[in-house]
C-alpha cells in the first residue's frame, strides 16, 4: 500500500471518525461490530468516535467516553432508503460534526464526500462468479446494482480494506482497474480467551434438544441461512449416510427468523429426504454461549461456498474441533492445513469425508498453530491507516 499525506488535524484538536456501521446485524457482521467497538475504546482514547448503527444492535454495543454510538432504523427498510443513507446522510453527518475521516465498515459508503474515506469491502457474494451463475436475472440485477454501488465507494476512499488476499482477489478479477496499493489485507480479529473461558450456558430448550444427542456422533455447522452457505450439499451428504447407516446428528444454528423463506425451504428439504431425525436445528444461538457446542461437537462441517473471511473457521481451529470445508480459496487460506477439504458442490465426496473422519482416526486433524489478530491488535492495525489517508 503507498505511503499518503499524513493528516494532521489543526490547532492540535483530535481527529473525529465517522464509523458507518449500519449494515451490521447478524453473522460475521455483528460480530465484529462488536469486538471492534468494544476495543476501540481500549485502545484509543484520543480520536473522537462517532458510529452509526442499526437502531437492533446499538443496544448490544458498548461505548466509551471518547466513542458514541448513534441508533439508526431507517436504512433497512430499502435499497433506495440505504443509498439515501450513504450519499446523503452520511455527507451531512460529516458536515455536522466536522469529520476527518469516514470509516465505511461494510461494503458500501459516500461516492462523493469531502473528506477521507477506508471502506471494508466484506461481501464476497456481489463479486463471485459461482454466486452469479446460480441466481434468478432479478437477483442478478440487484446483485450487480450493489457491486456497481460498492465499486463507486471503494474509487471514492483512499484504502480498500479486505479481510483476506482471496477477497481482494475476486474484487481484483472483476475490477482490475483498482490500484492494487489501494488494497489492505486486515483479517478479522478473536477474543480467544473470552471465546474459549468466559462462555454462558445454553438455553433449556438447547439443552433438552442436545440431551437427545447423547451417544451420537455430532456434526456442527455453525451459520446464518442463506443460499451460499451450502446447507443443500450438507442435508444431501447426511442422506447418503444415513441410507450407509451411519448414525450422526447434524446441529445447526439457524432461525426461521433470519430468512424465513430460505429456512422453510430447507425444512422442507429435510422432510423430503426424510432426515427430520439426524437435523437438530438448535436457533440462534448467543456469541456468548456457542463455545459450548464446538466442546460437545465432534466434528465441524463448512459447506459454505462463498465467504470473505468465515468467521467459524476460525473459532473451530481455536476450539480444537477436525473441520471438513469445501474446497475454495478463502476456506484455504483461512485453514491451510488445518482442514480436510472437498469438492464445494459434491455432497457424495462431502460424505465421504465425513465417513472417513467417524471411522479413521487417522483423518481426525487437530488444528496446530491457528494464527490470529486480538481485538486490540486490530483496532491498532486500522489506527495505523488513519495515518497514511
Amino acid at each position: 500500500m503507498k505511503t499518503k499525506v499524513l493528516l494532521i488535524k489543526p490547532s492540535g484538536g483530535s481527529l473525529k471518525i465517522l464509523v458507518n456501521a449500519v449494515a451490521a446485524k447478524m453473522g460475521g457482521g455483528l460480530r465484529h461490530l462488536r469486538g471492534f467497538v468494544s476495543a476501540l475504546g481500549e485502545v484509543d482514547k484520543k480520536r473522537e468516535y462517532f458510529i452509526y448503527v442499526d437502531s437492533d444492535v446499538a443496544k448490544l454495543i458498548s461505548s466509551a467516553p471518547n466513542v458514541h454510538v448513534y441508533p439508526i432504523s431507517f436504512v433497512r427498510k430499502s435499497l433506495f432508503h440505504a443509498f439515501y443513507w450513504h450519499q446523503i446522510c452520511v455527507p451531512s453527518l460529516v458536515r455536522k460534526h466536522k469529520i476527518d475521516i469516514i470509516l465505511s465498515i461494510l461494503n458500501f459508503g459516500p461516492i462523493k464526500t469531502r473528506c477521507k474515506q477506508i471502506v471494508f469491502q466484506r461481501n464476497a457474494l456481489y463479486f463471485s462468479k459461482p454466486y452469479m451463475q446460480k441466481i434468478n436475472m432479478a437477483e442478478k440485477a440487484l446483485t450487480l446494482l450493489r457491486r456497481r454501488l460498492a465499486y463507486r465507494a471503494m474509487m471514492a476512499s483512499e484504502i480498500v480494506v479486505t479481510p483476506t488476499n482471496s477477497m481482494r482477489e475476486m474484487i481484483s478479477a472483476i475490477y482490475p482497474q483498482i490500484p492494487k496499493d489501494k488494497f489492505c489485507v486486515i483479517p478479522h480479529a478473536i477474543d480467544s480467551n473470552k471465546f474459549l473461558h468466559d462462555t454462558h450456558e445454553l438455553k433449556g430448550d438447547v439443552v433438552k434438544m442436545l440431551e437427545k444427542t447423547a451417544g451420537e456422533i455430532k456434526l456442527l455447522y455453525v451459520s446464518h441461512p442463506a443460499p451460499h452457505k451450502g446447507f443443500e450439499i450438507l442435508f444431501r451428504a447426511i442422506k447418503i449416510l444415513k441410507d450407509k447407516g451411519i448414525r450422526i446428528k447434524l446441529l445447526l444454528t439457524i432461525a426461521q427468523a433470519d430468512r424465513p423463506k430460505v429456512v422453510i425451504g430447507y425444512e422442507r428439504l429435510i422432510e423430503f429426504l426424510k432426515i427430520e431425525d439426524e437435523v437438530i436445528v438448535l436457533g440462534r444461538i448467543p456469541s456468548d454461549s456457542i463455545t459450548n457446542l464446538y466442546r460437545i461437537a465432534d466434528i465441524f462441517v463448512f459447506p459454505s461456498w462463498c465467504e470473505s473471511f468465515g468467521y467459524p473457521l476460525l473459532e473451530a481451529q481455536i476450539a480444537g474441533l477436525p473441520i471438513i470445508a469445501a474446497d475454495t480459496k478463502v476456506n484455504r487460506e483461512m485453514c491451510r492445513d488445518n482442514a480436510t477439504y472437498y469438492a464445494p458442490f459434491d455432497p457424495l465426496a462431502l460424505s465421504l469425508k465425513i465417513e472417513d473422519m467417524i471411522f479413521n482416526k487417522e483423518s481426525k486433524k487437530s488444528p496446530k498453530n491457528v494464527p490470529f489478530l486480538s481485538w486490540q491488535d486490530y483496532v491498532s492495525k486500522i489506527i495505523n491507516l488513519f495515518e497514511v489517508v
